[in-house]
């Protein structure tokens, strides 16, 4: 996460790396990445708007992207995106929100005989970011 702290309009960026510790190439990569609850039912708390990086392919909705990395990755090798996620200029809320992601990865290697998948934990300091409700008029 580029920011630890946003506000109305801001554009965040999710940084997501994998790095081939096996020891063969790794041939297909799948990743999703979600925002926990409660802030993943708030329909106005943001929005996924972009995935760059090395990809093959992404698909996002307004709460979430799932995407292919490039393969093949050689061992030692790294796949790095990004996702773009934005805060809405209009946002309304009453108390700040607290976004955390958590991506799902899943691998396949060694000729697609061996498969790996791994959930990441909830409420990692680098994909966390608060963000701060406008002033609420008096």
């Amino acid at each position: 996460m580029d920011q630890h702290t946003a506000t109305a309009g801001t554009l965040l960026t999710v940084t997501l790396s994998l790095t081939n510790t096996e020891s063969t190439d790794i041939n297909f990569v799948y990743e999703f990445l979600q925002a926990t609850w409660p802030e993943n039912q708030n329909q106005n708390a943001y929005a996924v708007v972009s995935c760059t990086g090395d990809i093959t392919d992404c698909t996002h909705t307004d709460k979430n992207a799932a995407l292919h990395l490039n393969t093949p990755i050689p061992p030692g090798a790294t796949r790095t995106v990004k996702v773009g996620v934005q805060i809405p200029a209009d946002l309304s809320c009453r108390q700040q929100l607290n976004l955390n992601w958590v991506p799902y990865i899943y691998y396949e290697f060694n000729n697609a005989t061996q498969a790996k998948d791994q959930n990441w934990q909830q409420g990692l300091p680098a994909l966390q970011t608060t963000i701060l409700c406008p002033a609420q008029p008096a």
